[in-house]
């Protein structure tokens, strides 16, 4: 049985658009764990669900939430790029964009934490994880925390952002040949939703010009962006299944 479903999704698969080209590569999941007792190798079978069903899903984190966060930056930056006085250089643009997801991904994290609540976590769980058990004060400092590490997904994330229709490359500098994302309808409508989740605890003006945070006010803003906090009614949620279906055509 197993066999039949792995041979009709791979033979599905490269018949319409090419084995590696109806997903995302990095929703590709793995087709046997390894050091892991495999039951009449059904975990072959569970593999081959998720990637039909779930392509959203990753081997780095497993909560299509992420995807909320990452079109609220880039339609941010989309914002603050076309209000600039001056033009952001492309370091400056990814400065912001490591800044914004690091403030939601450490929020998520001490959520968590406070909250007993056990999951995989955001990109860059571990090395938040190891950071924060090495502060003893009551705040955080954005400005060196995890400062020299990247943890930002978002080129990671970009295919499969593309195929769910949120966000479109966009040539930054022409003489340089540099490309960065740009947000789509849907993608601004998808961050607006994901927006007025949180935007009665801070503002999205005052989250970007805040560098210092305390554990409590990151544990607020933790519940509200929180990566399993949604219910399948919210606004947010219908959007992001209309994103993964979009990917799934």
């Amino acid at each position: 049985m197993t066999n039949c479903v792995l041979n009709y999704v791979v033979l599905s698969s490269s018949t319409q658009l090419g084995a590696r080209s109806l997903f995302p590569e990095w929703t590709e999941l793995e087709s046997r764990d390894i050091e892991a007792i495999q039951h009449l190798r059904l975990n072959e079978l569970r593999d081959c669900i998720n990637t039909v069903f779930f392509p959203y899903i990753t081997l780095i984190t497993p909560y299509l939430r992420v995807t909320s966060w990452l079109v609220w930056i880039i339609a941010r930056l989309d914002q603050e790029r076309k209000q600039a006085k001056s033009p952001f250089t492309l370091r400056e643009y990814e400065e912001k964009t490591e800044l914004y997801y690091r403030i939601f991904a450490t929020a998520d994290v001490v959520h968590a934490r406070n909250s007993g609540i056990e999951h995989h976590g955001p990109v860059g769980v571990d090395r938040i994880n190891i950071a924060l058990d090495k502060i003893e004060q009551n705040e955080i400092d954005f400005a060196s925390f995890l400062s020299g590490t990247q943890i930002i997904p978002i080129d990671a994330y970009s295919r499969a952002m593309e195929n769910m229709k949120l966000q479109q490359p966009m040539q930054f500098s022409p003489r340089r040949n540099e490309f960065i994302q740009t947000s789509t309808n849907e993608g601004r409508h998808l961050s607006s939703a994901f927006e007025k989740n949180w935007n009665r605890i801070i503002s999205s003006e005052k989250l970007v010009k805040k560098i210092v945070w305390t554990k409590n006010e990151l544990e607020e803003l933790g519940e509200a962006v929180c990566l399993h906090g949604l219910t399948r009614e919210s606004e947010e949620s219908i959007l992001l299944f209309q994103a993964a279906s979009s990917s799934l055509k």
